[in-house]
């Protein structure tokens, strides 16, 4: 019963204190981030790897925390000297593994290929939205550019018809000085004449007169005196 028990205690301190939370193995060169979370080194230099940050460092899989690399790189973090003395008391007392260790580590087997799992499932999750937001991007810029050329077509043709309509305003303008001077120096009715001028108005191209407006300009001769 008793070295059962102790057994069993030797597996539960090996798992929770022991084995890296990386991959779930013995802890090997146990090298300690600044959060003072242990792993082995070689867990550390894959995680460094993966790591694109600028100075070098590396993200804890425990508590996310970030450990800003030492010049030398992985093998110059500090090395958890207290985890190495409880890993050879370990060896010394149980230089094989028992049974239950044997299970924590198919256990740990498991669990990598679940977190490698995860990490892929990550990655692809990552990419998706990396490819959305470009799509998203190209198409609002599309149709920002189609707005703009709509709004830029709609004010050129606005100023078009304000143009045409300044010159019809100036012609109409041009023939009622007209109709005013020829009143004061001409006798007789001006109506007929004012009615031409007004239909040749009408007669527009491109926003110009078709006909002078003093080419239809003919006078009614003056009435003849009472008798």
């Amino acid at each position: 019963m008793g070295s059962t028990n102790s057994a069993s205690t030797l597996a539960a301190i090996e798992e929770r204190v022991l084995s890296c939370e990386h991959c779930y193995e013995r802890l090997q060169a146990p090298k300690m981030l600044h959060c003072e979370h242990s792993f082995c080194c070689r867990c550390c230099q894959i995680l460094a790897s993966r790591s694109q940050s600028i100075p070098a460092a590396l993200a804890c899989p425990t508590c996310s925390a970030t450990t800003l690399l030492p010049a030398g790189g992985v093998e110059n973090l500090q090395t958890n000297t207290t985890v190495v003395k409880m890993l050879g008391l370990l060896e010394l007392f149980c230089p094989d593994k028992p049974e239950s260790s044997k299970a924590t580590s198919a256990l740990a087997k498991a669990r990598r290929e679940i977190a490698e799992h995860l990490r892929n499932l990550e990655a692809k999750v990552a990419r998706a939205q990396e490819e959305a937001s470009q799509s998203y991007s190209s198409l609002l810029t599309t149709l920002e550019r189609r707005r703009d050329n709509v709004i830029e077509e709609i004010c050129s043709r606005a100023l078009t018809q304000r143009q045409l309509l300044k010159s019809q305003d100036d012609e109409l303008e041009k023939a009622e000085k007209e109709i005013a001077r020829l009143e004061n120096h001409q006798g007789g009715s001006l109506l007929p004449a004012m009615i031409r001028v007004m239909e040749s108005i009408r007669q527009t191209h491109d926003g110009s007169l078709i006909h002078p407006v003093a080419s239809h300009l003919t006078f009614a001769p003056p009435p003849p005196p009472p008798p």
